[in-house]
């Protein structure tokens, strides 16, 4: 008798915990973004300005340059690999060269993610011009990331 009350015991606790799990969820959701406000908020500053003073819009800040700081490592990385080739076959190489080209000195390094920065170096005014190339609203099921790498590729197309 005491194993079917553990039994039930057991699956009420689950029963409970989805149910605070979905209740949770749905406050999480219903609740506006910081990120996505911050982004908002520092969307009125201008290029010019030297630094930011205000914590909220801070938070956008930071992912954003962290956003962009990821994305010039990973794609240099890439493409340093696909450079040195010494594991590529001739043919590889070749589609290589056809699609990159022979030299990429005058490419970004975020060339692979198709947006170009100005330099490696991300500095205040290209952090801001992000902020600036999002959108008012989010669109829908897409995230906070890819709302960022839209707003990347509109701010510094590759052309």
């Amino acid at each position: 008798m005491n194993i079917m009350n553990f039994g039930a015991a057991k699956i009420g606790y689950i029963c409970l915990a989805l149910l605070g799990m979905l209740t949770f969820s749905a406050n999480v959701a219903a609740q506006p973004q910081p990120i996505w406000q911050s982004c908002q908020s520092l969307k009125t500053l201008s290029l010019n300005q030297a630094t930011i003073s205000d914590d909220e819009q801070a938070l956008c800040y930071q992912f954003i340059n962290g956003f962009l700081q990821g994305a010039v490592l990973t794609d240099s990385q890439i493409m340093r690999g696909l450079e040195e080739g010494d594991a590529l076959s001739t043919f590889a190489q070749r589609a290589i060269r056809t699609r990159v080209g022979n030299s990429r000195a005058t490419d970004a390094d975020t060339y692979l993610a198709h947006f170009c920065l100005p330099t490696a170096d991300i500095d205040y005014a290209t952090v801001v011009s992000v902020a600036k190339a999002l959108p008012k609203e989010r669109s829908g099921q897409a995230g906070l990331a890819n709302e960022v790498y839209v707003a990347v590729k509109k701010a510094f197309p590759c052309t």
